[in-house]
């Protein structure tokens, strides 16, 4: 029997070390498939338990400087927390160390451009700190870096020439590391840079600048990556952390750990229900909000279904126990999130491919270029001149092939591209997030909260043509139903209420006030009893009720609410979900984009369609539940086409993360929001457009500067393996090469900025 299981994992940096972890543990024979996701730093690995020994997997894993974190016998929650406080400790040790070294490297630079800048433009002085003083600067600022900073790329490095396997750390510490010991050895041994005959020439700069400023970048991914884990510490920080439980006649305080099937647990109003049960006593207004998204509480009774960590509005309850940890509805919604995040896209898979090759690529480039110097050189130059250029030329492919040019080409965009967002009201979780939101073919919204406002509110109030002659007037009804109401907690009381306030009607509670849940209230008004619910209320008096005005308020999507005196029927509210204002001009807006909208909504399908029909929405997905919202997305997913789905309720998390793209309004609950790839701040809608708009002008700004990267490349190599010297006698020296390398890095951050111009 196979089982699942989903680790983190230290040492991790990139799509590089996912494929090196991969490859090797794919030759154990326990495992039977892994899935390595460098963006959440976790392994998910279906494997035979009975073969299966993580010491020997770690064993394993350590020569090539991973390690799994295999989770123990505590609970989900602390095993996360401990997870979330080691790699907030990295941060904080990685910050510390770059508080030193970003002053350090800023005032080389600033030195040596000064020294640079002065021999062109003959500035004075020449130089501001004399070179037999800057030198030992450089070569002191170079070691502590390099040692103390840069320490996992050359233990990378070390690694790479004991098990022959490479990623990017890999190469940053080949390229850095030999460039400062080439430098250090002539540098300490003038003697024996003058018997090789080599030029006085060094390069700690390149190992000062390229290891500072990595690590910069790798410090600032980590902590976008450490967010992916909040989701999931959010869904469990919502269960209850105890219940009580009827024993023997007697109740009990226990931890949910010790949470039994069969258990009869006791919820009071206000409460949570701890797990999923059954209602064996009492009747209440359930708030299922926290898993279907949806505002208005479920009345229940005995024998009804009743789902964990939902909140009991009204009744007290007696719930048996059917479902218990890991098989309630709330752990399979957390499951479902964790194997949504851990899965691969296509062009991840392929980017994995071509990272897998790059470093190895970039390191054979340089190996050969050494080794045809070292070959053809000597009979045509000498040995000393062969030396001499064969290394410079050695260490100036490492210098220009060095990923910073190409790694600054997306982060810079996608830098400037999130500052836009974030002054238009949007905030965008990563770059895979921009860049492809702005290729969505099909968007899919949730209906409550997201293009309705997600609070109850009246609509109709009905007070003439219900037979009543001479009717009550409009105010007279409205402040019945409001007194009534008054000392009710229930959403649709307090809708009346608020309209009720907001028409300035003064209003004293009533009397005798009695509640009957799943039905309505009473209470006593001047002396005169007055009844205010649903038609089942009103049928124990055998009232004439107006059942056709009824049932096309409910086509509508409308609840109706009755006020009776027991005799007749006084007036009919209406009330409903009402859509944002503006929505409907946002989804023409997303129309003429070339975007097809979806509404998906766990409520019924005639109230869907016809909020769908007012926002202009072009096709309805109606009453399904939280999970079957994301296979419901899966499914859409299968045409092929990008798919963003926006959402705002717990019940919409594992559909957030599900869809290619994930897009939470902020005034929804915090999990969707930690789910989301994109959260629209104040949930105004129009700002979808914007982001859209963003993350096609990223994306344009990224190419661009990927090219740049490249034409550098693709110019500066062959200068740097010196494939023109012996014919044009061109040859790229490593200082030229860094040189290089800077100059792409200008134009990239030059043209990126050009961005900020553009008005959203």
């Amino acid at each position: 029997m196979e089982n699942k299981l989903t680790v983190g994992v230290t040492g991790l940096h990139c799509a590089a070390c996912a494929q090196i972890i991969e490859k090797n543990l794919a030759k154990e024979p326990s495992i039977k498939k892994i899935n390595v996701n460098p963006l959440t730093e976790e392994a998910e690995i279906i494997y035979e338990p009975a073969d299966f020994n993580p010491t020997k997997i770690n064993r394993q894993l350590k020569k090539l400087g991973y390690t799994f974190l295999f989770p123990k016998a505590a609970a989900a929650a602390n095993e996360l927390s401990s997870f979330k406080d080691q790699k907030l400790q990295e941060l904080k040790n990685q910050k510390k160390k770059l508080q030193v070294a970003i002053p350090l490297m800023s005032l080389i630079l600033l030195l040596m451009f000064w020294s640079i800048g002065a021999a062109l433009w003959h500035y004075r002085p020449a130089e501001l700190i004399p070179g037999v003083i800057m030198t030992p600067i450089i070569f002191a600022a170079a070691t502590l870096i390099l040692f103390w900073l840069g320490r996992d790329f050359l233990a990378a490095t070390g690694r790479f020439f004991v098990t022959g396997k490479a990623n990017m750390d890999t190469l940053i510490g080949l390229g850095t590391g030999i460039a400062y010991f080439y430098s250090a050895l002539f540098y300490l041994f003038p003697a024996l840079r003058l018997a090789l005959g080599l030029q006085d020439m060094f390069f700690f700069d390149v190992t000062l600048v390229v290891v500072t400023l990595v690590c910069l970048g790798k410090y600032l991914e980590s902590k976008a990556k450490l967010r992916t884990n909040e989701v999931i510490e959010k869904l469990i920080n919502l269960q209850t952390k105890t219940a009580l439980v009827e024993r023997n006649g007697q109740e009990f305080e226990i931890n949910l750990a010790e949470l039994k099937i069969g258990d009869i647990v006791i919820v009071k109003p206000g409460m949570k229900i701890p797990a999923d049960g059954l209602i064996v006593f009492g009747e209440s207004a359930i708030d299922e909000s926290l898993i279907t998204g949806e505002s208005l509480p479920v009345d229940k009774k005995s024998g009804d279904l009743v789902i964990g960590s939902t909140i009991n509005r009204q009744g007290a309850l007696k719930i048996k126990i059917n479902k218990v940890g890991g098989d309630t509805v709330l752990a399979n919604i957390i499951k479902a999130i964790q194997e949504a995040q851990n899965s691969k896209a296509p062009i991840q898979k392929l980017a994995d491919q071509v990272a897998g090759v790059f470093v190895p690529i970039v390191i054979a480039i340089s190996l050969t270029t050494l080794a045809l110097w070292f070959l053809i050189g000597p009979s045509h130059l000498g040995w000393s001149n062969t030396v001499s250029l064969g290394l410079t030329c050695f260490i100036s492919v490492l210098a220009i092939a060095c990923p910073c040019a190409l790694g600054l080409a997306t982060p810079t965009g996608i830098m400037v591209g999130l500052g836009l967002a974030s002054k238009n009201g949007l905030l965008i979780k990563n770059a895979a997030s921009l860049e492809k939101f702005g290729q969505t073919k099909i968007m899919v919204f949730d209906k409550t909260g997201t293009i309705t406002t997600g609070e109850p509110a009246v609509t109709d109030l009905i007070s003439e043509g219900l037979g009543l002659n001479p009717a009550l007037s409009r105010t007279a009804v409205l402040h019945l139903a409001a007194a009534l109401e008054k000392n009710s907690e229930h959403p649709l009381a307090q809708a009346i209420i608020k309209l009720a306030t907001k028409e300035k009607i003064v209003f004293e509670a009533a009397s005798n006030f009695l509640s009957y849940p799943g039905e309505g209230v009473s209470g006593e008004i001047d002396g005169q009893k007055y009844y205010l619910g649903n038609v089942k209320m009103m049928k124990r008096f055998n009232l004439e009720i107006p059942e056709e005005k009824i049932k096309a308020l409910e086509n509508d999507g409308k609840t109706s609410m009755l006020l009776s005196d027991g005799q007749k029927i006084l007036g009919l509210f209406a009330l409903a979900d009402e859509i944002k204002a503006d929505a409907p001009l946002a989804i023409a807006k997303l129309k003429k984009l070339g975007i097809k909208t979806i509404m998906l909504s766990g409520d019924r399908a005639a109230v869907a369609q016809h909020i769908a029909h007012q926002a202009g929405i072009d096709e309805v997905i109606a009453e399904v539940s939280p999970l079957e919202k994301a296979n419901k997305i899966r499914e859409i997913k299968k045409s092929g086409l990008v798919t963003a789905m926006v959402g705002d309720g717990v019940n919409d998390a594992v559909a957030l993360v599900a869809a290619d793209i994930g897009i939470a309004m902020a005034s929804g609950s915090d999990v969707a929001i930690e789910s989301a790839d994109i959260t629209v701040l104040h949930g105004d809608l129009d700002k979808i457009i914007k982001a859209l708009k963003i993350s096609r002008l990223t994306m344009n700004k990224i190419k661009q500067n990927l090219f740049w990267a490249f034409f550098y490349n693709i110019i500066a190599i062959p200068l740097a393996a010196g494939a023109f010297y012996p014919t044009f006698g061109w040859l790229l020296s490593p200082m030229i090469a860094a040189g290089a390398m800077s100059l792409s890095s200008l134009s990239i951050i030059t043209n990126t900025l050009f961005m900020r111009r553009v008005k959203i």
